[in-house]
């Protein structure tokens, strides 16, 4: 029996969700549910869409640093990479010519390269002030926020520009109407 729900991924072609207890579940709108049970629970998931426009890889970030690639709709793990011993807490892809490259945040602050164009399948790239939270890539600069903190950063680690989280507005007692 599925434990609590902590990550959903919901697809075109059904819902990815991952549990308290190390499973993940795929229920596709038609056909037979699959599942897997991980070594450690997932905190983060991505879903990749292939060549035929449908979801056909799924990337799990667990508890213990490690980044499980399955295969979707089956759900068979085709790799895993341990990036570190801390929660991998945000993914993204991004597609070469030939290759596919994943970027993975820790809760640490490190954000790595991992993929099969890199020598010895990882290659740490940077680190920032806290958990990274998000991760994009968006005209060859990698996106990450920190929490409320946004950082741009080019693939080097060299810095493109930083903002803080916004002023918020203060609230002032109302003076009540004298009457």
């Amino acid at each position: 029996m599925p434990s609590n729900v902590i990550r959903s991924v919901v697809t075109p072609e059904g819902i990815i969700t991952a549990h308290a207890n190390r499973l993940v579940v795929f229920t596709p709108n038609h056909g037979a549910t699959r599942q897997i049970v991980l070594p450690a629970a997932a905190t983060s998931m991505l879903a990749l869409v292939g060549p035929q426009q449908r979801a056909n890889r799924l990337l799990v970030g667990d508890r213990c640093g490690a980044l499980h690639v399955l295969m979707l709709p089956q759900m068979d793990l085709l790799s895993t990479h341990q990036l570190g011993d801390v929660p991998v807490t945000a993914l993204e892809s991004q597609s070469g010519s030939d290759s596919l490259r994943l970027v993975a945040g820790l809760q640490d602050g490190r954000v790595l390269a991992v993929g099969d164009d890199i020598p010895g399948g990882m290659l740490p790239l940077f680190r920032v002030d806290g958990p990274v939270s998000l991760i994009r890539c968006v005209d060859g600069q990698l996106h990450l926020n920190c929490g409320w903190e946004r950082h741009i950063r080019h693939w080097n680690g060299d810095h493109v520009s930083s903002s803080g989280p916004h002023r918020q507005l203060s609230l002032t007692e109302a003076t009540p109407a004298s009457g």
